[in-house]
């Protein structure tokens, strides 16, 4: 499958499961928590950011984009 084929099928779906949502919520928290305690780096403020909001939003857009679904795997 071509680029624009991927991208002419492209879904805004849930493609996140629980267990990686609760993962990237809380990393995604650590990781703005430290940037902001100047800790880390501020792009990795930015990276936390990312996956605290993919995890709330349940959908990955580069997820999408490869056809990958960690929803599957929790459903058989």
């Amino acid at each position: 499958m071509t680029i624009l084929q991927r991208l002419k099928d492209f879904r805004v779906t849930e493609n996140i499961g629980a267990q990686e949502r609760k993962l990237r919520i809380w990393g995604g928290v650590a990781l703005v928590a430290l940037a902001l305690y100047q800790a880390a780096p501020a792009f990795l403020g930015f990276v936390g950011f990312m996956l605290a909001l993919t995890g709330a939003l349940k959908f990955c857009p580069g997820y999408g984009f490869l056809g990958r679904d960690s929803c599957e795997a929790e459903k058989g």
